[in-house]
């Protein structure tokens, strides 16, 4: 039972960033409202084939269900399509056994069953798509049969220690509609009332060239077709709760970053720096900042099929050119970035070696002189004097300063294509557009700068995303790119499709196959762990990859929505649309002045208190469900800006409703922030269970 509060008046305490909230609300969502996401820089399509992009891959998801899902919290594989599943006959060519739901229609009324998944896998076996089980993974598949009406067998080809997340976990075709494609790439995927799925909801409405780019709606017979798998725990009962979702398209992330603070979006697709997640929290408590730990990271590639970067030394340089120091505490001044070594994100701790051993650690270190000065001499020392070179290196003065040369050429001369042509020039840098990464090109400019002084011809050249993902991963056409991955599964098991045979990879780099390899096929969880480490391991020493940064993330939505559901790779994802739901309602009622009048009359000037009671309703029980600590009152501008009055006296009274009591609650008129003329007072907290809950009211203030 709450009584006196004796929490002093003024100032509010802002509250901190949000960590996470499970199933997003503690009391009853309440339905209704469409929750508009902004997504700043290049869309895709609809098409279940491309889920390589964020985009496609949050769309896919809400229209076509997957096998299996991962726990957002444990990353535990969790039944979703498919009920149970059972590795038999293990040995050298092991099969699975897999049983789906009986419960679940197509979104135009067709039953679901074994036959779906078959055709899929099938399908996906023989067609060029980019579905998260084509490429890589399809070749542990034998073949797959149909068993029973609901019930079916993949046969493999050998054993694959992840094949619970990297075969059950895909996105299930309709076998009637897709059947008869031969080529995905040209159905359109509007056709026949859009695209079939099995998902909580369908497209209403898409339009590449509009500002709301697609349109989402749970489907009409959500409540009775789409029942939710009985032992799922981080959704909360009976989702979706949202009229529809709509994506909205912006030119940059700055603009979507405009749009959120306007109140034209209720969230975005991007991540805020530190910098601003600070500035957001303390002054814009309409925006709710959640943080997480990042599930990807920031890496650069390198072609290992051209003159020099075909030579591991050549790529330990450049790794070593870059300036960790400068981009972590001068770039990110004040953030909580983190210098990156292995292709594995921190949160996967279990997998990741403890630390590149004293050499290597000592290898990627930028040249420093006994001042801590970037030292040029070190630099070219280790190119010309490193035993383990693959090509000869020197350097000699030229009219541009000291030129690197390589096998007795200049550079540019030496420095071939793919197909090993020489005269490429200088090295070049594929990056996106500075203005979707500011800080990530600052570093850049760095290390080209670095590269200039030691004597390597080097260049920026810009692309748009798309652009540089045709580029890099069609035509494999660069030198080294820049590029972050997120999303990635904490087994590790796409580290074939990043630095094996996989698409991920269009570096030419296959020196940790191998390793790769026992990781992927080994059935002992101990074992797989070790070689997942030494993969790592030997991927860092070649260096086909430098990974530069691993970053939290701060993500922004509007306070007026709850139910985000958190993983390590942040809110935005499949869970929180599913769950995302309006606050419960709440009310308040300014008591004492003017009675009986529509807006109550405040005295801007007056010394005293306000009184607020907050009535007992169906959905909120104030007495025991509002974190009375967290609440602030005022006028909205003040509310807003994280500023109001905090509680000085609460009081439980008998109340109206179903709940347990009013709350009558006492604000210091001067911390208010009201000024003569204002019309609206606002209220805003948090429940006990953390989810922010704001009301407004009529007022005349004198």
């Amino acid at each position: 039972m709450l009584t006196a509060l004796g929490t002093a008046a003024g100032a509010a305490t802002i509250p901190d960033l949000t960590t996470g909230q499970q199933a997003g609300s503690d009391l009853s969502p309440r339905d209704g409202g469409t929750f508009t996401i902004g997504w700043g820089g290049t869309t895709a399509g609809v098409s279940p084939f491309n889920e390589n992009t964020a985009l496609n891959g949050l769309l896919v998801r809400q229209v076509y269900d997957q096998g299996v899902v991962l726990d957002p919290d444990s990353s535990a594989v969790q039944p979703w399509l498919f009920t149970d599943w059972e590795l038999v006959d293990e040995g050298e060519a092991p099969a699975i056994e897999v049983t789906v739901r009986d419960d679940v229609t197509w979104h135009d009324g067709e039953a679901f069953t074994a036959a779906d998944p078959v055709f899929t896998y099938e399908y996906l076996q023989t067609t060029d798509t980019q579905n998260v089980i084509s490429r890589g993974n399809s070749k542990y598949i034998d073949g797959v049969e149909q068993t029973g009406t609901y019930e079916f067998r993949i046969e493999l080809t050998e054993p694959i220690a992840t094949w619970r997340q990297s075969l059950l976990r895909v996105a299930v075709l309709p076998e009637h509609i897709w059947s008869g494609v031969a080529d995905p790439a040209q159905r359109d995927p509007l056709a026949e009332g859009g695209p079939i799925g099995t998902g909580a909801f369908t497209v209403a409405s898409f339009d590449a060239d509009a500002k709301t780019w697609v349109r989402l709606e749970p489907r009409a017979d959500a409540d009775e077709t789409y029942p939710m798998p009985a032992d799922v725990d981080f959704l909360a009962d009976n989702p979706p709760y949202v009229d529809a979702l709509e994506i909205r398209q912006y030119d940059s992330k700055s603009a979507v970053k405009t749009a959120l603070l306007e109140g034209e979006v209720d969230a975005i697709n991007t991540s805020l720096s530190y910098d601003e997640a600070d500035r957001y929290r303390s002054n814009n408590c309409e925006v709710n900042v959640v943080e997480s730990e990042e599930d990807g990271f920031q890496l650069a590639g390198f072609n290992t099929r051209r003159v020099p970067f075909d030579d591991k030394v050549f790529r330990q340089f450049l790794h070593k050119l870059w300036d960790d120091e400068y981009y972590i505490n001068e770039v990110h001044s004040g953030t909580d970035a983190v210098a990156g070594d292995y292709l594995a994100p921190l949160p996967f701790s279990e997998y990741r070696p403890a630390e590149p051993d004293a050499s290597a650690a000592e290898q990627f270190t930028l040249f420093r002189d006994s001042q801590g000065d970037f030292d040029v001499e070190a630099a070219r020392a280790f190119l010309t004097d490193n035993a383990a070179a693959q090509h000869d290196y020197s350097f000699e003065e030229t009219a541009d300063g000291m030129r690197l040369r390589v096998n007795g050429e200049p550079f540019g001369a030496a420095h071939t294509d793919n197909d090993g042509t020489g005269d490429q020039g200088a090295l070049t840098v594929l990056t996106t557009l500075p203005r979707f990464n500011p800080k990530q090109a600052e570093g850049i400019d760095r290390w080209i700068r670095n590269m200039e002084l030691v004597g390597v011809p080097a260049e920026v050249s810009e692309r748009g995303f798309g652009q540089l993902i045709d580029q890099v991963f069609s035509e494999q056409a660069f030198d080294t790119y820049t590029i972050g991955w997120t999303n990635l599964e904490p087994t590790l098991g796409y580290l074939n499709q990043i630095a094996g045979d996989g698409y991920g990879n269009p570096t030419g780099y296959r020196g940790a196959d191998d390793l790769i390899r026992d990781a992927e096929t080994t059935l002992d969880q101990s074992e797989r762990t070790e070689a997942v480490k030494a993969a790592l391991s030997r991927i860092y020493e070649d260096s086909p990859y430098m990974v530069f940064e691993y970053e939290r993330l701060y993500q922004p939505l509007l306070e007026d929505w709850a139910g985000w559901v958190n993983n390590q790779g942040g809110i935005y994802n499949q869970f929180t649309y599913l769950n995302i739901h309006r606050p419960p309602e709440f009310e308040f009622q300014i008591r004492g002045a003017n009675k009986g009048s529509k807006a109550p009359t405040i005295n801007s000037g007056s010394n005293g208190r306000i009184p607020v009671r907050i009535p007992a309703t169906e959905s909120i029980d104030p007495a025991t469900d509002i974190d009375v600590d967290t609440l602030r009152f005022g006028s909205r501008a003040t509310v807003n800006g994280c500023g109001g009055a905090t509680p000085v006296k609460s009081t439980v009274v008998n109340g109206s409703g179903d709940g347990g009591g009013d709350l009558l609650v006492h604000f210091e008129t001067d911390a208010t922030g009201f000024e003569p003329g204002d019309t609206v007072a606002k209220l805003a907290g948090r429940t006990t269970g953390g989810t922010p809950i704001t009301a407004t009211s009529s007022v005349d203030v004198k």
